[in-house]
């Protein structure tokens, strides 16, 4: 689904494009190119009946500010005779036609976005992108700075789900999991990461569903279950962490701080994770409030202290699989509404806060009443 930002770029662009005279608006206005797997890259892949056979090939084709819509299909170097790594170097809008059908199986390689230098803009949808030595390679090549981002998108069984280099964009509303090492690794990075699932991300040690280095993202509103290292590691990183719920991440750390971290921790519920809650080194303080940390293997804590409005109970989530919020939670209105960069809707775009006060974790409980009375007495 588009986001937010998405529809509004839509509108200005479209906009801009109905106040430039006629002569101009024959002259510049922006392509659509089609991609499908059954194409010829010899075609003019301007229609859907004469589309370019590769990615890459339309990415070639096109101009800065063009879009691209992909066809449902896998799109690999046996099924298409696609080029790796994919590489995109100019400023585009990527279309898949959904991430359960429109798959890109990089075969040990990636799809690379990389700018030269200077300030780079791309939006990419739609995908499943598997089996890459990087998923998304993204490279701002400092002093440039990349914009845009990624929606909608399944990031799996790759060895770094999503790698950012110089990325002051967005990661949103996708599925990333099953990856060796990372889900994703964010380098000298201020990316907005929200409303993303991580599961079964990592390998151990200092793995991560996310590993800040240098970085200093916004991580809102996401869901961190069943990852096989740390939810979030930072390294010489100060990120602001909100409304999340990391649970039963049993190969780590619900977050981990070393060498100089400093991160803001605001309404998230951390719980069952396989070490600490919440651990620091000597060098890393970070600012903890209104979480609820709870049942971690080692302890809550480890070099740090809870913080204003935090406690320490049973979340009361549904299951093991599925993080949200029972009636009775006593996350439910306990959060804080002056946090940093609390949202307006939750993990499932519901809005948030109702009953006045924001819940701790991803997920609003949408009834004003805790538990209504007609309901059995063990959910009371």
């Amino acid at each position: 689904m588009p986001t937010r930002r998405r529809l509004v770029l839509a509108l200005l662009l479209a906009l801009a494009i109905l106040l430039l005279p006629p002569n101009q608006k024959a002259r510049g206005a922006w392509s659509l190119w089609y991609v499908a797997t059954t194409g010829n890259n010899a075609l003019d892949c301007l229609t859907p009946s004469t589309p370019c056979r590769t990615i890459q090939a339309a990415i070639n084709k096109a101009s800065p500010n063009d879009t691209l819509t992909v066809a449902a299909g896998t799109y690999s170097a046996i099924t298409n005779a696609e080029s790796f790594p994919i590489t995109i170097n100019k400023s585009v809008v990527i279309h898949g036609s959904g991430l359960a059908t429109t798959i890109i199986d990089a075969a040990n390689s990636a799809v690379d976005v990389v700018s030269a230098g200077g300030n780079f803009d791309f939006y990419f949808d739609g995908f499943t992108v598997r089996g890459g030595n990087h998923g998304f390679y993204i490279n701002g090549y400092y002093p440039g700075v990349m914009t845009g981002g990624i929606d909608a998108c399944r990031v799996t069984s790759n060895l770094i789900g999503i790698y950012t280099a110089s990325l002051q964009g967005y990661i949103e509303h996708s599925d990333i999991s099953a990856n060796t090492y990372s889900g994703i690794y964010n380098y000298y990075s201020s990316p907005s990461i929200e409303q993303n699932s991580f599961g079964w991300n990592g390998s151990g040690g200092s793995d991560a569903a996310i590993y800040n280095e240098h970085s200093s993202p916004w991580v809102v509103n996401n869901v961190f279950g069943w990852n096989n290292a740390n939810g979030i590691y930072n390294t010489q990183s100060s990120p602001t962490v909100t409304n999340n719920t990391l649970v039963f991440n049993l190969g780590g750390n619900g977050i981990a701080n070393v060498t100089s971290s400093n991160p803001t921790i605001t309404n998230n519920i951390i719980a069952a994770n396989g070490v600490y809650g919440i651990l620091a080194d000597g060098t890393s303080s970070p600012t903890n409030s209104y979480n609820d940390v709870w049942a971690n293997a080692w302890g809550q804590y480890s070099g740090t202290a809870a913080g204003t409005g935090s406690i320490s109970a049973d979340p009361r989530i549904v299951s093991i699989i599925d993080a949200h919020l029972l009636c009775s939670s006593p996350a439910i209105d306990h959060g804080n509404n002056g946090a940093p960069s609390v949202p307006s809707d939750d993990y499932d775009g519901n809005p948030r806060p109702v009953g006045g006060v924001v819940d701790m974790g991803a997920y609003e409980w949408q009834s004003p009443l805790r538990c209504p009375a007609f309901l059995p007495a063990v959910l009371r």
